[in-house]
């Protein structure tokens, strides 16, 4: 924050263009040295009336629409989704923070998701920032699903007014959206499938608010409204609000509703679980005391017992399985007691690793092989450094792909010492595997059109598949 936040002379505050409030401090207009490039670029911050440095607040991202600039959501009365959203900060004493992101024609393009990662760490790093949230209108509402999609670590709920959530159905503001991405949709096809958030809905750990118009015309609502729908399919928080009878603006109430689910539904932020993948049946599992929801079973009845000892609460998953911990904010290490669930098999050898989710080769742990019936054995990682951690059970031998390993007591320590049980994390537990729709043994793309990404970054095989048959 060093870069910006204290060189007096690029700060500059602009009372004329930003009424002063009882519930809001006025807009600071800031310019920064963007990291990407070295160019200079600028946001809106308002922080509280009565600001304490001392006390920790939420952060609110607001993302303007196209062709507007960080002032929309900052200090515009003429959209009424703007007024809400400043009085919905100001009522929970958040911090507003309205960047260009490359300004008129962003549409999340990498110029502005690099910005837009710069400015959240650099207020997690000059803030007692409690969690990061994220708005926007139009091409903002488009634009917050993508950041989120792309960053799921870093959010930590989402409201999307009027978006679009597939950019290669999308006709409208193409020369714009082609300047921002560095090619049209047919050069680059990979990059606007990346950057659309409908493709990649298991990235959603969140809470998503999303609303459309049905007479919309500028972003029309098919994409968004499937996008919902299979949210709330796979367990997804989302709360979708549909006004067939409006166009391409959204009421000061349903935007207020949507806040308010957003930042009410927010549960453990800090760790965040997603299912890689699993055979068939075999999902990932966590026990009690963890929240109702997936991947939690939220059934205080069920224990593990490893060897002789009893254990009310872990996460368990079969082998040939693999699950990610993303981590919402900077962590030292990861504890578990790791064994296999007496009785589940009768020929129990795995092997685990533990590797860095951006760089499968960099091993963090490895484990021996392990057999049903011996204690669990007390692991500790060291996580100093790294955002996301790929926890991957592969079978021994000969063995099938019934062997379910407990991590007993899986937690994360964080940096401020705050511990997060993995059974208390966001996540999912979708079954990727099952996916195998044709039934040829084989992952292809006609199975994996929106899950293959994880897969080939991870470079996992899926040959022992076929080993049973």
């Amino acid at each position: 924050m060093q870069r910006f936040l204290t060189v007096g002379l690029l700060i500059f505050t602009f009372v004329s263009a930003c009424a002063l409030s009882a519930e809001l401090g006025p807009c600071v207009d800031v310019a920064f040295i963007a990291d990407a490039d070295g160019s200079s670029q600028r946001y809106v911050l308002r922080l509280p009336a009565d600001f304490d440095a001392a006390k920790p607040h939420d952060l609110l991202i607001a993302l303007h629409g196209h062709g507007s600039d960080r002032w929309q959501f900052a200090s515009s009365t003429q959209w009424t989704e703007c007024v809400a959203v400043r009085d919905f900060v100001a009522g929970r004493n958040m911090i507003l923070v309205c960047p260009d992101y490359r300004a008129t024609t962003s549409w999340m393009g990498p110029l502005a998701e690099k910005d837009v990662v710069q400015i959240i760490e650099d207020f997690k790093a000059n803030y007692l920032i409690s969690r990061v949230l994220i708005c926007g209108g139009s091409m903002g509402g488009t634009s917050s699903l993508t950041f989120t999609a792309l960053h799921p670590q870093m959010i930590d709920g989402v409201v999307a007014l009027n978006p679009l959530a597939n950019h290669l159905e999308y006709e409208n503001f193409q020369d714009a959206i082609s300047a921002s991405y560095g090619g049209s949709k047919q050069q680059i096809p990979a990059e606007y499938k990346k950057r659309s958030a409908e493709y990649w809905p298991e990235r959603f750990h969140v809470p998503v608010g999303i609303s459309t118009g049905g007479q919309d015309t500028i972003v029309p609502p098919a994409s968004a409204m499937r996008l919902a729908n299979v949210l709330s399919k796979i367990g997804k928080k989302v709360k979708f609000i549909h006004r067939e009878s409006t166009g391409h603006s959204t009421s000061y109430a349903d935007t207020t509703e949507l806040l308010t689910f957003m930042a009410d539904s927010i549960v453990h932020t800090n760790v965040a679980v997603s299912q890689l993948y699993a055979p068939p049946g075999a999902g990932l599992v966590c026990k009690y005391p963890g929240i109702p929801s997936p991947p939690s079973s939220g059934s205080p009845d069920l224990q593990y017992t490893i060897g002789s000892t009893l254990y009310d609460r872990g996460v368990s998953i079969a082998a040939n399985g693999a699950f990610r911990i993303m981590l919402g904010e900077p962590a030292a290490a990861f504890r578990a007691d790791i064994g296999l669930y007496s009785g589940v098999c009768n020929n129990g050898d795995v092997t685990i690793k533990l590797c860095s989710s951006d760089n499968p080769q960099n091993v963090l742990w490895q484990s021996a092989v392990m057999l049903t019936g011996q204690q669990a054995v007390p692991v500790t990682v060291s996580l100093s450094g790294v955002e996301a951690v790929d926890i991957i059970i592969d079978k021994y031998d000969a063995d099938n792909f019934c062997d379910c390993v407990i991590f007993a007591n899986a937690r994360i320590v964080l940096q401020n010492g705050t511990t997060v049980y993995l059974d208390e994390a966001q996540g999912d537990a979708t079954c990727f595997l099952e996916t195998d729709l044709d039934g040829n043994c084989q992952i292809d793309l006609n199975d994996l059109f929106r899950m293959a990404q994880d897969w080939l970054v991870c470079g996992y095989e899926f040959s022992s598949l076929c080993e049973a048959q």
